[in-house]
């Protein structure tokens, strides 16, 4: 039998984890400063509120259990936020979970 995380536990063990990853790659909280004028330059955020950014979401519908299988519900999510403006979204930061 595999041991279960509630869902708070492991909301805490992503986020954890997440910020532990961004730590170690510094270009993960890296934005453009003044993009549109004649000197723009990269900046590094002082600090993410990972509470804020990371969105988690329920599913609607059962995961496909196939090995190649599309997942459609996953793929209308990946496309809102491949699609969504960094410019209004949470300090140029976001992440779905």
């Amino acid at each position: 039998m595999r041991p279960t995380l509630r869902s708070e536990d492991l909301k805490a063990t992503i986020l954890s984890a997440l910020a532990t990853v961004i730590e170690r790659h510094p270009i993960l909280s890296t934005i453009v400063v003044n993009e549109d004028s004649n000197a723009p330059y990269f900046a590094r955020l002082p600090r993410i509120n990972l509470e804020d950014t990371v969105a988690f979401m329920v599913r609607q519908m059962p995961m496909p259990m196939t090995e190649y299988g599309s997942d459609a519900e996953l793929g209308s999510i990946l496309e809102v936020q491949h699609n969504a403006s960094f410019k209004e979204s949470y300090d140029s930061f976001r992440s779905g979970a």
